[in-house]
């Protein structure tokens, strides 16, 4: 890289790929600061430039919190693919699909702060920083009755996150179907399309 940077490199409670890292960097700590397991996060989110690292739903959530623009590394299929899609598309992130490009990607943005701006306030555009009070006090006062979902929808749903698929485009057993209340028409359930055929009459249909 020709820029300038400081790197703080946050391992979790992963203490063998601390060490690791640290071993690697141990020339250049005037670069490089790592941490294990912190609670420092919002306030480490606040003070970066960009973050580097993965889509996931959390991380990505608090990102756009903090107006945070995004380097996105190798992604996966489901979930997260579909969040690094969501945010390149709104401008908040740029995905390095290569271990070799990461750092060539990075000194492009830091050589240009105006696209960091640019990615910033995009991010904070998308961004929710309210959205766990408002979740929860949405929640506390839904009076709809509970949802009731099969184990073997959970394993449906987990089967195509990992195909990068619907979960209603499941070869026919495993589809994922909904059962709906016919008196208030709110759904009551989610099972599986073999589940559905082994609760119905002989020569019936769903």
């Amino acid at each position: 890289m020709k820029n300038d940077f400081q790197a703080v490199v946050v391992c979790g409670r992963n203490e063998q790929l601390k060490a690791q890292i640290e071993g690697l960097v141990a020339l250049r700590r005037d670069r490089y600061r790592v941490l294990g397991y912190t609670t420092d996060m919002p306030d480490l989110m606040r003070a970066a430039t960009v973050f580097v690292g993965k889509p996931g739903g959390l991380t990505s959530s608090e990102c756009m919190a903090a107006g945070l623009p995004m380097v996105l590394i190798h992604p996966i299929p489901g979930q997260e693919v579909r969040n690094s899609d969501f945010l390149l598309e709104e401008g908040a992130a740029v995905r390095c699909n290569y271990q070799t490009t990461v750092g060539y990607k990075i000194d492009q943005l830091l050589a240009e702060p105006d696209r960091i701006t640019r990615m910033a306030q995009s991010a904070r555009r998308i961004g929710r920083p309210e959205a766990g009070p408002q979740i929860a006090s949405e929640v506390l006062a839904d009076q709809s009755p509970p949802l009731w979902i099969t184990q073997a929808v959970q394993k449906s749903v987990h089967a195509s996150s990992e195909a990068g698929i619907a979960a209603a485009n499941l070869y026919a057993g495993r589809r994922v179907r909904t059962l709906v209340d016919a008196a208030t028409g709110t759904s009551a359930g989610v099972i599986t399309t073999d589940q559905l055929d082994s609760l119905l009459p002989s020569g019936a249909e769903a």
